[in-house]
């Protein structure tokens, strides 16, 4: 049974992510999956050829460029039905322009972020990516938890609490263990600000595919993260040969 958890929750997650699934054909295989949990590699196979289907068939580097930035506009809190909309139909017309349709999308939803204090600003964008890929949510209690988010930004951390706990009441029973690292290494690697997606994107399917190793997954990425830092911390390092001296008078 716990195979078939996992199996599930990872099918859950890959469907949930393809881009070229409409909405219906989403919700259908969601609702196979929750039908038949033992199917869940058969179902996502099935998934998985439609979504290729369906793919635009824009050279490859535009593709992933595409993918990357349709991702991200679903996501982007302050922007309206109707501009999220326009932004993936431009998308799906012109994949040659995703990055420039991205950063155009970008600058919108930031110009319409509430003006509340920064503080809560910051709170609640964090609390709604990471509502946003609690595995354990069922879209009702997921939508819920968005919507109180932008009713009272204030609330932003209690929100969050409560989203987790229900979140981590409702995962599959497998190995709980292994369940709650590789939950605790996704929020981290989702987290660790130097790597580029691709990288980001590589850890989280190496956690999906061996939840037992996530240690050792989170322990790597964390590496890397260090080692692409913006390096004008480095003055701070104790252990450099100037280092200790005061003012440090190389320029650097």
């Amino acid at each position: 049974a716990a195979q078939h958890d996992e199996a599930q929750q990872n099918a859950f997650y890959q469907v949930l992510n393809m881009p070229n699934l409409n909405a219906d054909q989403r919700n259908g295989f969601i609702q196979s999956l929750k039908d038949d949990p033992s199917q869940s590699a058969n179902v996502l196979g099935e998934a998985k050829k439609l979504n290729e289907s369906q793919a635009p068939k824009a050279d490859n580097n535009f593709n992933k460029e595409q993918q990357n930035a349709f991702y991200e506009i679903l996501n982007m809190p302050n922007l309206n039905e109707e501009q999220r909309n326009g932004f993936i139909q431009s998308l799906k017309d012109d994949p040659s322009q995703s990055a420039n349709l991205l950063s155009e999308a970008k600058k919108l939803n930031e110009s319409q972020a509430p003006k509340a204090d920064n503080k809560f600003n910051k709170e609640q964008q964090n609390a709604f990516y990471e509502i946003l890929h609690l595995p354990n949510l069922n879209e009702e209690q997921r939508n819920g938890f968005i919507q109180s988010l932008k009713d009272d930004p204030s609330q932003s951390a209690n929100l969050l609490a409560e989203a987790k706990k229900l979140n981590d009441a409702q995962a599959p029973k497998a190995d709980n263990k292994f369940n709650k690292e590789q939950q605790n290494a996704f929020y981290e690697i989702l987290h660790l600000p130097n790597l580029t997606e691709e990288q980001r994107n590589g850890f989280i399917q190496s956690l999906k595919d061996d939840p037992s190793v996530s240690k050792e997954i989170l322990a790597e990425a964390k590496k890397l993260n260090d080692a692409q830092a913006p390096k004008e911390e480095d003055n701070n390092k104790p252990g450099k040969e100037d280092g200790n001296k005061p003012g440090k008078e190389d320029g650097n």
